[in-house]
């Protein structure tokens, strides 16, 4: 089924096992790093008027699928290095 999204490509194993430790380790740290940094300070110094908080809770739902998406994609990629 995958094949049919992306066809078959030839990657280095070095450049393999990055992007899977980009995917599995630093995004989900950069999400979480951004969650307990960022986007309380942006609530903190947003107007109340700009309706900031709408926008603000998108970010944070889609931070949210982005850690699923990003495991599943590891898990694919794991699967066709086997």
């Amino acid at each position: 089924m995958n094949d049919t999204i992306v066809p078959p490509v030839s990657v280095d194993a070095g450049q393999c096992r990055q992007r899977l430790t980009a995917l599995a380790e630093h995004l989900p740290q950069h999400l979480a790093d951004e969650g307990i940094g960022m986007v309380p300070m942006m609530l903190d110094r947003c107007d109340p008027d700009d309706e900031s908080a709408a926008v603000i809770g998108k970010l944070r739902s889609d931070h949210g699928h982005v850690v699923v998406d990003a495991a599943e994609i590891v898990v694919m990629i794991q699967e066709k290095r086997q």
